[in-house]
């Protein structure tokens, strides 16, 4: 579990990295941005809160895979070794999307809300593959990222 977070807190420092050279000199910008950059961080952190992470396949759209066990969504996230990917702003051009990685969760259930036992799963980021590349796209809340994986973590998020 330790490392499970150290892999979070490496996708948030990642994303603040990022974040941090898009600044702009207006202070209602700046508000903006640090809230978008906390509404991210927040969004990024529930990845590792997934209860389910579908492989599905972008060429026809079926379902290769479903990951709903902890220990396989934790080793799954282990296996990206996040703290390595590096940002990069555009992907090159002609790559294809090959798979698309969907983490779902619960609502959280509020105070004053009673816990129901077969609560519906929502989309909280989406991961995208592309075919022969090692490069990902993440989609987490508003915002896009786009990163260079290491190349054991691309074999391993192109397999099925």
């Amino acid at each position: 579990m330790k490392s499970f977070k150290v892999y979070v807190l490496s996708i948030v420092a990642v994303v603040t990295l990022v974040l941090s050279g898009c600044n702009d000199s207006s202070n209602e910008a700046q508000q903006g941005s640090v809230t978008k950059k906390g509404d991210l961080e927040d969004s990024i952190q529930t990845l590792g809160k997934a209860q389910n992470i579908e492989m599905n396949s972008v060429e026809n759209g079926t379902t290769l895979r479903t990951l709903t066990k902890k220990e396989d969504i934790e080793t799954f996230i282990k296996k990206q070794r996040m703290d390595e990917w590096k940002s990069i702003s555009t992907l090159p051009e002609g790559v294809k999307k090959q798979y698309e990685y969907i983490f779902s969760q619960e609502n959280t259930v509020k105070l004053t809300e009673k816990e129901e036992k077969n609560r519906s799963l929502h989309r909280v980021a989406q991961l995208i593959t592309y075919k022969d590349v090692p490069y990902v796209t993440l989609k987490v809340s508003f915002t896009e990222l786009n990163f260079r994986v290491p190349d054991d973590a691309e074999k391993y998020l192109s397999q099925h």
